[in-house]
């Protein structure tokens, strides 16, 4: 943990807020305990959002972003170019399952409280002092991922904590959820629809890329969170993939507007689309190769058990502007001979020139 209070962010930032002002808190604390690599850095602060950009912003060692004021959270870009979100110490005044209105406190120990699980709340100082109101570093070491106060209070609060549920069963748990927080987590899949599309599936992405996805998915469908979210779902060789192609490789037919719903970007569905295709094509692997792309033709080879380390195809020699400088003029018949000259070449595995098959091409030939 030295290492990580010893980093020149952390050193800055405790110096100009002060040193009893800040603590590290969340997954860095979490996370460096653990022993793996800290990925996001976050301190929580007694001092209101206006201070803390004000103090911040004289030193000219940070570039700020107010990403979140609304909730007390200032981004700090330092000039060694890692980033830090500080909040506000704050407690949920309102919640409705997906949006929480705050209140800032003073108090550590109540904003330590409104945290989803015990190894979320530990807070470390500028001096190395840990500070575990709940238990956590003691969850964290025997894999326990347990609630802070009653799992349904804070289930309710926000209903995606039940996708994080099993991101952290699968990165830290070693128990399976007692019994009252299976039947809290029932209750929270039931409301998932309710959440955006995008906040759910910036989850899903996470949970197939835990080192024993396929053990959390089996949890994940036994809680019903599968059935709440539509999800037609079988069992699949997912690891290494990237999320989108595990995703493809682990829905039915039944679930082909699956991140068309969760309004995924366009490449991601088109990602999506593509590996689809590939696995149910019946064709070479060539083919494949061509018509639905490299990447998604090494996914589905994957996900069929077969080897995907094989090189990419050359690229299709024939382009629209040699059709044009033999005669063609814009438009569909160029589109669909041009088509038809694709498939003459995946037919022959790549194996015919630009010139054979350009050869006494002329418009309509085909």
């Amino acid at each position: 943990m030295q290492t990580l209070l010893h980093r020149p962010l952390i050193q800055d930032l405790c110096a100009t807020l002060g040193h009893d002002q800040v603590r590290l808190v969340g997954g860095c604390v979490r996370d460096g305990l653990a022993g793996i690599e800290i990925k996001d850095l976050d301190a929580c602060t007694p001092l209101v959002p206006q201070i803390v950009m004000d103090r911040l912003s004289h030193t000219g060692l940070f570039s700020l972003y107010p990403t979140g004021l609304s909730h007390g959270t200032v981004t700090a870009r330092h000039q060694g170019g890692e980033s830090i979100e500080i909040t506000t110490l704050r407690e949920d005044h309102k919640t409705d399952g997906r949006h929480a209105h705050v209140c800032f406190t003073n108090s550590w120990v109540r904003d330590a409280a409104r945290r989803d699980f015990t190894l979320n709340a530990l807070m470390l100082d500028a001096k190395g002092r840990l500070y575990d109101f709940f238990g956590g570093h003691d969850d964290l070491k025997a894999g326990r991922i347990r609630f802070i106060g009653d799992p349904r209070q804070r289930l309710a609060e926000d209903w995606l904590r039940g996708l994080r549920y099993f991101r952290f069963w699968g990165q830290f748990g070693k128990y399976d959820p007692t019994h009252q927080e299976r039947q809290a987590l029932q209750e929270a899949g039931k409301h998932l629809k309710s959440l955006s599309g995008e906040r759910i599936w910036a989850e899903l992405k996470k949970l197939v890329q835990l080192p024993h996805a396929r053990r959390v998915l089996a949890l994940f469908i036994d809680l019903g969170f599968a059935d709440a979210l539509g999800l037609q779902m079988h069992d699949a060789n997912i690891e290494g993939l990237d999320p989108v192609a595990a995703w493809a490789g682990l829905l039915g037919p039944e679930n082909d507007d699956f991140l068309l719903n969760l309004r995924a970007s366009k490449k991601e569905q088109a990602h999506f689309r593509a590996v689809r295709q590939a696995l149910c094509a019946s064709t070479t692997r060539f083919a494949r190769q061509v018509r639905y792309g490299h990447h998604a033709t090494q996914a589905a080879e994957a996900l069929h058990g077969r080897t995907s380390d094989f090189s990419p195809p050359p690229e299709f020699p024939v382009t629209a502007g040699d059709l044009l400088k033999r005669g063609y003029a814009p438009g569909p018949n160029l589109g669909q001979d041009l088509a038809k000259l694709k498939e003459r070449w995946i037919a022959a595995q790549g194996q015919i020139s630009a010139g054979d098959l350009l050869a006494d091409l002329k418009p309509g030939a085909l």
